[in-house]
Formats: structure tokens, C-alpha cells, sequence
């Protein structure tokens, strides 16, 4: 009579760590697939990455996924995506820090802003 009580609990743990392991890559999944899925969105129709020349749509949330936005050059691109059109050609790399469940990923966008004499 001991032994199938002691399989079924053994059971009953094992299905219980499953679950409990699943539920963890679920929640990695859903903060690598906003990571993977984010996109900066331009405001001016042919602008690209390579050659912004208005303002960018940063988005803060995606999902359960909350993003907030750094830009090494805050005086041409703001944290927020106003852009500032320079004199010449500059390079801004902005950093979108995705949070979800405790955990944080970063990803690093390189963008161009065209000068005033483009």
C-alpha cells in the first residue's frame, strides 16, 4: 500500500516542478519577445534608422513589458524621441531598458539625424 502512495507523490513533485519551470520560461519569453519585436517608429514617412530627420515614437510599454528610453545624446534626440535637428549629420545611440517580473534586458538602437543641411 506504501508504494503507490510514494509514486503518486513523487509524481504529483515532479508535475509540480514542470509547472513551476514552465511558468518561469514564460515569463523569459514574454520579456526576449518584446526585446526581439521592438521597434522604434518614425513620424516622418521615409525615415529610416540610417536617416531621421523628425521626431521618433518610443514606445514605453509593450505588453506586460514596461520601457523607459536613455539617449547619449539628449540634446539632438530626447529621451522621450523629440529631435533636434543639428547642424551636421550626428549619431545618437539611444538604449531601450525593457522590464518585466524583476528582470530588465537592454537593447541599443543606432540612429542617424540628418543636419539642417540635408
Amino acid at each position: 500500500m506504501r508504494k503507490p502512495i510514494k509514486f503518486i507523490l513523487m509524481a504529483l513533485t515532479l508535475i509540480m516542478l514542470t509547472v513551476v519551470g514552465l511558468v518561469g520560461c514564460d515569463k523569459t519569453d514574454i520579456l526576449g519577445d518584446a526585446f526581439d519585436n521592438l521597434q522604434i517608429e518614425f513620424t516622418v514617412e521615409g525615415d529610416a534608422l540610417e536617416k531621421v530627420t523628425g521626431n521618433l515614437q518610443l514606445p514605453t510599454v509593450v505588453g506586460d513589458v514596461t520601457i523607459t528610453w536613455s539617449s547619449d545624446n539628449p540634446d539632438v534626440i530626447s529621451n522621450d524621441g523629440k529631435v533636434t535637428i543639428p547642424k551636421e549629420d550626428t549619431v545618437v545611440k539611444i538604449v531601450a531598458t525593457l522590464t518585466f517580473d524583476g528582470k530588465t534586458k537592454e537593447k541599443t538602437f543606432t540612429i542617424t539625424v540628418k543636419g539642417d543641411n540635408y
